[in-house]
C-alpha cells in the first residue's frame, strides 16, 4: 500500500535479493516490522509524545516508527504482556477466535460462511516466486531484525498455551468451524440480487448446509450448532432454515 511504504523503494527499484537493501528497508520505510511483535506491544509505553486521533493511520504513527532499542523493546513488551487480554494466533485461528468469544462472553460465534478465509492468495497480491525468495536469500538480515521478537516468542507461546487451556476448547468445534469455511457456504449474490426471493434464500442456504454436513458427516451436529447461534442472520430466517433442513432431510431442531 502507498500510504505504508515509500513508493520509491519498490520491490524492482530496491532488488530485495540483495540483503543490504532489506536492511535499509527495515531500518527506514519498514521498521515498523523491525522486532514487529515487540514494537507493537511496548511503544506505547515507551514513547513520550503520543498523539492519535480518528484520522491517523496506526501502522505508521510517530512512536512505532521510532528506533527503540531492542533491550528496550523486548523488556517493555515482556512487562506488558501480563496486560494483555486476548492472544491471536494465525496459525490457530479458530482457537483463537474461540478465545475471543470465551473471554468477552460473545453469544454469536466469529464465523464468516460468506468466506473461505483464504483473502490473500498469491495470484492477488501479485508476489512472484522470485519475490518469496527474499526470506530464503536474506535470512541473516530478518534475524538480525527479528530479536527483540525472537526472545519474546516463548512468551507468547506459554501464554497462548494457557488461554487456549482456560478456553477449554474442544477438539471438534475447532473440525467444525474449518468445516464451515472449506470453502463459501453462501454466496453474497443470494442477499443482494433481486432476483432471489427470500424461499429461494431459504432454500439455497439450507441445501449448502445440508451438503457441507454430508461431506462431513462426523461433524454435522457440531456444525448446525454453530451455524444456528451465529447472529449474522436474523432469528426469523434461521428459523426457517431450520424448518427447512427439518421437513426436507430430517434435521434436528436447533432453534
Amino acid at each position: 500500500d502507498s500510504h505504508l511504504i515509500d513508493v520509491t523503494q519498490s520491490l524492482e527499484s530496491t532488488k530485495l535479493d540483495f540483503s543490504i537493501f532489506v536492511d535499509r528497508l527495515l531500518s527506514s520505510s519498514l521498521i515498523r516490522e523491525s522486532n514487529g511483535i515487540a514494537r507493537r506491544l511496548a511503544a506505547l509505553s515507551l514513547s513520550n509524545n503520543i498523539e492519535i486521533n480518528q484520522n491517523t493511520n496506526v501502522e505508521t504513527v510517530d512512536f512505532l516508527l521510532s528506533g527503540y532499542s531492542e533491550k528496550d523493546l523486548f523488556e517493555c513488551a515482556l512487562s506488558g504482556l501480563s496486560d494483555v487480554n486476548v492472544l491471536i494466533n494465525s496459525l490457530y485461528i479458530q482457537a483463537s477466535l474461540i478465545c475471543i468469544e470465551r473471554i468477552y462472553g460473545l453469544s454469536s460465534p466469529l464465523i464468516n460462511p460468506f468466506s473461505n478465509l483464504l483473502h490473500n492468495p498469491v495470484t492477488l497480491s501479485g508476489a512472484k516466486k522470485s519475490d518469496t525468495s527474499v526470506i530464503d536469500q536474506c535470512k541473516d538480515i530478518l534475524i538480525k531484525h527479528s530479536q527483540a521478537d525472537l526472545k519474546l516468542l516463548p512468551y507468547l507461546h506459554t501464554k497462548f498455551a494457557k488461554q487456549v487451556n482456560l478456553a477449554a476448547i474442544d477438539e471438534k468445534e475447532i473440525a467444525a468451524r474449518n468445516a464451515i469455511h472449506q470453502d463459501r457456504l453462501f454466496m453474497p449474490k443470494w442477499f443482494t440480487f433481486e432476483r432471489f426471493s427470500r424461499e429461494d434464500v431459504i432454500r439455497l442456504i439450507s441445501e449448502s448446509l445440508e451438503t457441507l454436513c454430508r461431506k462431513n458427516s462426523s461433524l454435522e451436529n457440531e456444525i448446525l450448532a454453530i451455524f444456528f447461534r451465529w447472529n449474522g442472520l436474523n432469528l426469523d430466517v434461521r428459523h426457517d432454515v431450520n424448518k427447512y433442513l427439518k421437513d426436507k432431510f430430517s434435521r434436528t431442531t436447533f432453534i
